[in-house]
């Protein structure tokens, strides 16, 4: 009878027990997990360039030696930005419009859109666009310098920098962001388009114009690799 009793007794001892952590567990707050907060590395100094307001500008890649345009340079909205042979027309020119706090806006002649990170993404390997301008940080840029006699351009919301894909310079190469690591295909000139349009005519070259609307021949849309 004893030990029954003291069986019975471990037994509702045992079931007070579970009852009570099943209380607290019950009790215990829901933590949910939050996204970590990107945030953007420190801003580079601004380099020592005031573009004219009249002027426009081609956006020159050092390594490459070739200028900036839009896809087959195309006046469509989410159009890559990509390397083509400068030719001195109206898609490869750039006005620069300042914003306060030493940033720029590159709105394109042709299209009258901006210079633009694709889905305001602040990854490695993000690819440049052309989009109607909106006051998105994605769509300003920080000119610091580079190596001498260069610039990098340095994206507000990212602070990421232009990049050729895969570090690449055939024409239709994408144009990425990634992390400045100091490197040629990181680093543009800008040159007045007069100028470019001048050396263009001296050396004989066309390029590609693009008035089909196309996307430019071999722009593969690849990533580069880290």
């Amino acid at each position: 009878m004893t030990t029954s009793i003291r069986g019975l007794g471990a037994i509702i001892l045992t079931a007070a027990l579970l009852a009570a952590c099943t209380k607290k567990e019950e009790e215990l707050p829901i933590v949910e997990e939050k996204p970590a907060v990107f945030v953007p590395p420190a801003e580079p100094a601004r380099a020592a360039f005031t573009p004219k307001p009249d002027a426009t500008y081609t956006v020159v890649s050092r390594k490459a030696n070739k200028c900036l345009q839009f896809a087959g340079a195309n006046q469509n909205d989410n159009a890559h930005g990509e390397i083509w042979t400068c030719n001195g027309t109206d898609a490869q020119s750039f006005t620069l419009l300042p914003v306060a706090g030493g940033y720029f806006t590159l709105v394109n002649v042709r299209s009258k859109k901006c210079l633009d990170i694709a889905g305001v993404a602040t990854n490695d390997g993000a690819g440049t666009q052309q989009y109607v301008c909106n006051g998105g940080q994605n769509q300003q840029w920080i000119i610091a310098e580079g190596n001498p006699g260069a610039f990098r351009l340095v994206a507000r919301h990212s602070g990421k920098v232009l990049d050729l894909a895969n570090e690449e310079t055939a024409d239709g190469t994408q144009v990425n962001q990634w992390g400045w690591k100091g490197m040629p295909h990181q680093e543009f000139t800008l040159v007045p388009a007069a100028v470019a349009a001048d050396s263009s005519a001296k050396a004989g070259k066309s390029g590609k114009d693009g008035k089909d609307g196309k996307d430019a021949a071999g722009a593969k849309g690849k990533k580069k690799k880290s």
